[in-house]
């Protein structure tokens, strides 16, 4: 019976021991050690898209890579932290988006939260304000869900989104 229970327990140790090792492992898999893992890594979330630049940066001594991308008329920018290969800001903007007919009585706030919710479902809407842009009328509005903050472009007569971000606030 005592060489049943030591075993038992040997046979508990290893496998904690093994579960550990394994799980060291698998966050290392995670772990981005070049710019080319980013490069990868932004690929995946954007497929198919042209890779215009990765740069390595260091924002409050975490060592983050940033990646830009085209595809499909718009620009992308993903951050990942090096390492645990956490995706940090997503952000993708219309290159050269349609003005619409500027003298069109713009959308109102109401509308344009209607679609922000929308678009970033369950989030609080922090501010909603009307601007201009290179002459073109747009609503920017910043939202916040969980740990994240948004912001979101529109074109204020057209309703169309422009420009989309997300960034977790508190990662470091």
């Amino acid at each position: 019976m005592k060489k049943l229970v030591k075993n038992v327990i040997i046979c508990s140790f290893l496998i904690f021991a093994f579960s550990i090792v394994n799980c060291f492992s698998v966050a290392e898999a995670k772990r981005l050690q070049s710019p080319e893992q980013a490069q990868e890594a932004a690929l995946a979330k954007v497929p198919s898209a042209k890779v215009i630049d990765v740069d390595s940066d260091t924002e409050d001594g975490v060592l983050v890579y940033e990646v830009e991308l085209r595809k499909s008329g718009k620009e992308y920018k993903l951050e990942y932290r090096a390492s645990d290969g956490k995706l940090l800001k997503y952000e993708w903007e219309v290159l050269n988006p349609a003005f619409g007919n500027q003298n069109k009585k713009n959308l109102s706030k109401k509308e344009i939260k209607k679609k922000a919710l929308k678009q970033v479902k369950s989030a609080s809407v922090i501010s909603i304000v009307l601007d201009h842009d290179d002459g073109m009328a747009q609503y920017e509005v910043k939202m916040r869900k969980g740990n994240k903050k948004y912001e979101l472009v529109y074109n204020s007569k057209t309703g169309k989104l422009l420009e989309y971000q997300w960034e977790i606030v508190t990662v470091y």
